[in-house]
């Protein structure tokens, strides 16, 4: 029954979810036998670890160098406490009570007196200790001669090699917990916890795989400690040693308080999670891989953002109703004799020598591929190659035994630890995976192999050798040739590629005895498949055929927002399919908003607030390498701002994470993943920030924020300082901003595209020139400054680009762009120089990004939009807050682009 449950536990995890508060059924009147807890003593110390060189090695901490005994010896008389509750409202008569070894009466049986409401009974044991292990139960009334609220809890298990969880909880918890009906269907905080206790066990033995088919044999069982604080039972395991010393393996902190019915009422999955980490075993996301974190490089070297997720599937990947994955179970039943304390050591169990074989597209070993390795580490994947090596004849390569920096030695949980392809493992599991960059026949990709599977390979069996084997895309013998020139856009009904065609090849003589790479006849394309990844997973799927007698396009009308990444093949009569062409990244935009050109020429575009919440970093060609900043930013950027030193700035608004501050982001464009925040606090005051819309950059690297939310344009440095302000400009009728978008310096002026008011406002930052307004304009929310120092302007609600120069007559509108039949633009917003003459537009409500050259900027012959006041005027700066006039001299004269 309780495997049932468990079941339906997995598949119904909703019946459980929290619910609103409901008022908390009173306890029903009557006695409630219970037995709480089954101690055992003498206690034994579990392991107490010592980790160096970032956790790549480990041992017995020095504190323990004289301790050798953890279990009892073979023989050695211990004794069993069972502590009996009575946790109803009425008195218990005098009851019998009852041991069990393996299910049969140990002893002769017990009686006790009689229990009051509270009270606690202690009741013994003794038994000859055997390492191996065996069940002991105590039982209440075992013939039912009290009638009781509960019957349940009138039995405990105790599991002799069982992991001793120490459980501590507050005494505002356990009051409450007494008083609350728990998943055990009693009112009983110590039922509450046993239960999760069986939840853990039921897992272990239902962890059935091929290499399990009884399951693990781990088992853990709780002993409970009720204090007031945490500081309270730090002081306990201080005066009995140390936790180390104190006999537990683990163990976790309860405190709920108000909380305390709720929690009673749903399981807490995050506890087997939790405890399991007591248990040594390693969170199994930390062999994730977010895509801005793998900075392998590609064919053109730009970093090829592949992300991945682990293979095991389980508890420890996440929290919720799952399994223990066979990796887990195995890590577990593996040493299950061995007392914990060590944390993740089973990882460095691995065959002698490892191979990876490649497959072809047809099932065929393939030799003479080219394999480059890279691996994990603390900041994911870099760029420096671990290995490299060719496949042999049958299509395998052994990978190098890379040293682990001391010598070869059995770890005290049983383990050889001796040199392996991952080298110095580290035990958190930071760098776990190795990503392999595989080339034949102009074929690229890319796989993956972590650890994980060379420790089931040597659980299973494989001590000596083992061969780890890929399907592959790499194309078989006498394929045709790949399509070349794969793009994909953006249309109204998805995503739509196209490629262009692979020409007929000439036909080559079969040979006489076909061997797998043998050559065949080549033939004419018979059709074209098109595939589709998403960089996230990077598992490619085919999406669709073309025939080679249709248009060489196909639209993807089922494209999820984000990045995705696009290839084709092409197929020939004979079947024989060609390597992937050279794929071609797409983002399906959201909201994109600003951008910026690196120094190598690619794009850094911002899908902001309530869009896809990243920076995207595109190649000059429009394709997509990846997410340019780490999830880990939350930030959901409207814009994105790039200084002469190389810094990125991208504003940052409220999320779940940190729904009351903003602000912006600092990172190198091509440096490390090493970034800082500058966070306000969220309003109104002189030192806060509403909405952070539009970025730029002075000539000294400070950072420009245009705070629509308040109508003003502050000015910081990069620790958040703030330097000065602007909210209101000095020009004939409305002086004061209005939704303000972007600023940027302009020809020694600070440009902004005051958008409620229609019009972008020329404020000379030093001297007492003429102020200048350019209008004609409709709601334009985006400013750049070009490569020859012009101002671009999108002129939003008219969807139009415009072009600004600055003669000794002032700004002149020089020319305009609104779209051509095959560049349509709608409502342009960001727009940034990436050189050679090509603007980079990134449209709004079109959700594209254009490239349009010079050559296609139109000129316009309307008159010049430009008004000036009468009489010299200044910008109003405040830097305290009070709005008064002030010089304009302290603001830099140039800012770059």
């Amino acid at each position: 029954m309780k495997y049932l449950a468990f079941i339906l536990l997995l598949v119904a995890p909703a019946v459980f979810a929290a619910k609103p508060a409901d008022p908390v059924p009173p306890k029903p009147e009557g006695i409630d036998l219970d037995v709480t807890v089954i101690e055992r003593t003498p206690r034994y110390p579990n392991y107490y670890a010592k980790y160096e060189k970032r956790s790549t090695q480990f041992g017995i901490h020095p504190d323990q160098k004289d301790v050798a005994k953890r279990w009892p010896a073979n023989g050695e008389v211990v004794t069993l406490i069972g502590r009996i509750a009575n946790k109803g409202t009425e008195p218990a008569p005098a009851f019998e009570y009852a041991w069990l070894l393996d299910g049969k009466i140990y002893g002769k049986p017990g009686r006790v007196s009689g229990l009051k409401p509270g009270e606690y009974k202690a009741v013994t044991m003794k038994w000859r200790w055997v390492m191996e292990p065996h069940v002991i139960e105590l039982v209440v009334d075992p013939y039912k001669k009290i009638k009781e609220t509960f019957e349940q809890n009138n039995r405990l298990a105790h599991d002799t090699l069982a992991k001793l969880m120490h459980l501590k909880v507050s005494h505002d918890t356990y009051r409450r917990m007494n008083s609350c009906p728990n998943l055990a269907g009693t009112y009983s905080c110590e039922d509450q916890l046993n239960w999760h206790m069986d939840l853990m066990n039921d897992m272990f033995k239902n962890a059935i795989y091929p290499s399990l088919p009884n399951g693990s044999r781990e088992r853990v069982r709780a002993e409970f400690l009720f204090v007031e604080n945490k500081k309270e039972f730090q002081k306990w395991y201080d005066e009995r040693g140390g936790s180390s010393m104190a006999g537990y393996d683990g163990g976790w902190w309860h405190d709920y308080s108000d909380k305390t019915a709720q929690w009673c009422q749903k399981i807490d999955w995050g506890l087997p999670h939790e405890l399991g980490h007591q248990l040594g075993i390693i969170d199994l996301y930390r062999l994730d891989l977010g895509t801005d974190r793998n900075l392998a490089p590609d064919e053109d070297g730009d970093p090829v953002m592949i992300g991945r997720n682990c293979d095991m599937i389980g508890m420890m990947r996440t929290h919720g109703p799952l399994p223990w994955s066979e990796h887990t179970a195995l890590a577990t039943d593996t040493h299950f004799t061995k007392r914990r304390g060590f944390y993740g050591v089973y990882l460095v169990a691995m065959p002698e020598k490892v191979y990876i074989q490649l497959l072809d597209n047809k099932g065929y070993p393939f030799p003479g591929a080219k394999i480059t390795a890279y691996q994990t580490g603390d900041s994911g994947v870099s760029n420096k190659v671990v290995f490299q090596g060719m496949t042999g004849r049958d299509g395998r390569f052994l990978l190098p035994n890379r040293s682990i920096g001391q010598p070869r030695h059995i770890t005290e949980l049983g383990y050889e630890y001796h040199d392996n392809p991952f080298g110095p493992v580290n035990i958190v599991g930071g760098n776990a995976v190795l990503f392999f960059r595989i080339q034949a026949r102009g074929h690229i990709e890319y796989q993956w192999l972590e650890i994980t599977h060379l420790n089931l390979a040597y659980w299973r069996g494989h001590r000596n050798a083992y061969s780890h084997v890929y399907r592959t895309h790499i194309p078989h013998s006498a394929m045709p040739p790949a399509p070349k020139n794969v793009i994909a856009e953006q249309v109204s009904e998805g995503v739509k590629i196209t490629w262009q065609k692979v020409p007929d090849a000439p036909a080559i003589a079969r040979a006489r005895t076909l061997s797998p790479n043998s050559v065949e006849t080549t033939k004419s394309t018979n059709f074209y498949r098109i595939w589709r990844a998403y960089p996230s997973a990077y598992k490619w799927e085919e999406i669709g055929t073309r025939n080679d007698r249709d248009s060489a396009e196909f639209i993807d009308k089922d494209v999820k927002p984000g990045m995705v990444r696009y290839a084709v093949t092409s197929v020939n009569t004979s079947r024989n399919e060609s390597g992937f062409s050279r794929y071609y990244g797409y983002s399906v935009l959201a909201k994109p908003t600003g951008i910026c050109a690196a120094p190598n020429g690619r794009l850094i575009l911002a899908d902001g607030e309530g869009g896809l919440n990243a920076l995207i970093y595109l190649k000059p060609s429009g394709s997509t390498i990846g997410p340019w900043n780490s999830v880990h930013c939350h930030s959901y950027s409207r814009d994105v701002a790039i200084a002469k030193d190389g810094m990125v700035a991208f504003t940052d608004w409220p999320d779940g994470y940190d729904p009351d501050h903003v602000g912006f982001w600092l990172r190198k464009w091509n440096t490390s993943r090493k970034r800082t925040a500058v966070k306000k606090e969220r309003g109104s005051g002189p030192d806060q920030i509403a909405e952070p819309r539009g970025i730029s950059f002075d000539d000294k690297g400070n950072v420009i924020i245009t705070d629509s939310g308040n109508n003003r344009v502050d000015c910081y440095t990069r620790k958040g300082k703030r330097l000065w302000r602007v909210d209101e400009v000095d020009v004939e009728g409305e002086g004061t901003l209005k939704d303000p978008s972007r600023a940027v310096i302009w020809r020694g002026r600070l440009a902004i595209a005051d958008t409620g008011n229609n019009r972008v406002v020329l404020a000379r930052i030093e001297g007492r020139e003429k102020e200048i307004v350019l209008t004609g304009l409709k709601s334009p929310r985006y400013l750049a400054v070009d490569r020859k120092d012009r101002l671009i302007v999108s002129d939003t609600g008219n969807g139009a680009l415009k072009v600004y120069n600055f003669s000794d007559k002032g700004p002149e509108l020089i020319s305009t762009f609104t779209g051509t039949d095959d560049k349509k633009i709608t409502e342009p917003v960001g727009v940034t120089d990436i050189g050679n003459g090509t603007y980079a537009i990134v449209d709004y409500a079109g959700k594209t990004l254009l490239f349009v050259t010079e050559k296609e900027l139109v000129y316009s012959p309307e008159e010049t939009a430009c008004e000036r006041p009468d009489e010299p005027r200044q910008i109003s700066l405040a830097d305290d807050g009070t709005h008064r006039k002030a010089p304009l001299a302290h603001i830099p004269a140039r800012l770059p682009r």
